[in-house]
């Protein structure tokens, strides 16, 4: 599993080629199920044959959690399982920037390696692993050819497929070929929720003008009928160069009875969802509804756009502030003993955990909890030292 070939030498081979690359945060193992052992971040990649994560290059300390050692690959013919997970996140989530994804493989004598990595890289890098093991169990199939020389050239990884220019070629039309599947079938499905939603809110509009004709109070019929979705949504074509200033304006008035409903907070991925489905046809990209946030500042409106350190972006009221919620958290720790993590913390700030995490991690920031980052989650206490720090 391991290979003590020097620091900074290339490790791909001339019988393979190389499919991605990327810095993960490592961890292997030597037994199934057993504990395993950190190795820090390292530079990961995928080959048409191999799982590799390079040498450290021994700029690093060796410590129990992260070791200084060679080359470790895992070859796709000893893999047995392949297992791809994250942490909850949507893709969406991963277009603002935020969310990991984990790739573990399992050889078949029992030993590991586990590779974490964040943003859209990470699903892009699995994506070549699991592209890379497809590619080669299908070399590998019997197709009638058991003389020694295909026997051999199996073995080795090379085909007339994947071989040279002409393999990279070959990859890059079948990758081409898959996109352009994969979007005129999403596209297809686009088109048909369009137009049921378009009948929708024309609809709501019909139903919204007679209710008002009949009655000026407000009736279950209209609260009804105005919970379909926005009744005139501010498009491009309609509002020129203003067109993300407005936006911002109809978004920030949209957006306030949901964030009443949520306790003063929502994730920028949240409400992108809820805003669309709101404003039925008239979709607008996450660049355009970013844009949009972005222009409260140099309006006077009760919301605002926040970024987290980790990358979580949110939408809040001004009432949310980071004192209030680190007075909240350091409440529910009494005692030196007590923890919580994020999804207790969730409770307490009646938010989702995604949120109470990055809340957790601004009061670790503050110096008022410390962390305790175990194999299984992470758990935070209230940091003793707080005063002395203070003080310093």
């Amino acid at each position: 599993m391991t290979d003590d070939r020097r620091p900074g030498a290339s490790a791909v081979e001339e019988t393979e080629i190389e499919l991605a690359r990327a810095t993960a945060v490592v961890a292997v193992g030597e037994e199934e199920g057993g504990n395993g052992r950190g190795l820090g971040r390292r530079r990961c990649v995928a080959t048409t044959r191999r799982f590799i994560v390079e040498a450290s290059g021994g700029r690093r300390p060796r410590t129990a959690a992260t070791e200084d050692e060679g080359m470790i690959e895992m070859t796709y013919d000893d893999v047995r399982a392949c297992a791809r997970g994250g942490d909850g996140r949507s893709t969406l989530s991963r277009v603002f920037g935020g969310g990991r994804v984990t790739i573990r493989l399992t050889t078949r004598d029992g030993r590991w390696a586990e590779a974490t990595i964040g943003g859209r890289e990470g699903d892009v890098f699995c994506d070549a692993v699991e592209r890379g093991m497809a590619e080669r169990r299908r070399e590998m199939r019997p197709i009638g050819g058991t003389s020694e020389a295909d026997i051999r050239r199996r073995a080795s990884g090379a085909s007339a497929a994947t071989a040279g220019v002409g393999g990279a070629v070959n990859r890059q039309l079948e990758r081409a070929a898959e996109t352009q599947r994969t979007m005129d079938e999403a596209f297809s499905d686009l088109e048909s929720l369009m137009a049921k939603a378009s009948d929708m809110v024309a609809l709501a509009e019909r139903l919204a003008t007679s209710t008002e004709k009949k009655s000026g109070t407000e009736s279950e019929l209209q609260r009804l009928v105005l919970s379909l979705g926005i009744k005139s949504p501010v498009t491009r074509a309609g509002s020129g160069a203003e067109f993300h200033r407005e936006l911002g304006a109809q978004l920030a008035r949209w957006i306030k009875p949901v964030l009443d409903s949520s306790n003063g907070i929502i994730t920028l991925t949240d409400a992108f969802c809820l805003f669309n489905r709101a404003r039925g046809v008239e979709v607008v990209s996450p660049q355009d509804m970013l844009r949009a946030c972005e222009s409260w500042e140099s309006q006077a409106f009760d919301v605002h756009l926040r970024e987290f350190e980790n990358g979580v972006k949110v939408i809040h009221t001004t009432e949310r502030t980071d004192d209030e919620a680190c007075a909240r958290i350091k409440a529910l720790l009494p005692t030196p003993e007590s923890s919580l993590d994020a999804y207790e913390a969730a409770q307490t700030l009646e938010t989702t955990p995604e949120i109470a995490l990055e809340y957790l991690r601004m009061a670790e920031s503050r110096g008022i909890l410390c962390r305790d980052d175990g194999p299984t989650q992470i758990r935070f206490y209230a940091n003793l030292y707080e005063e002395e720090m203070r003080l310093d």
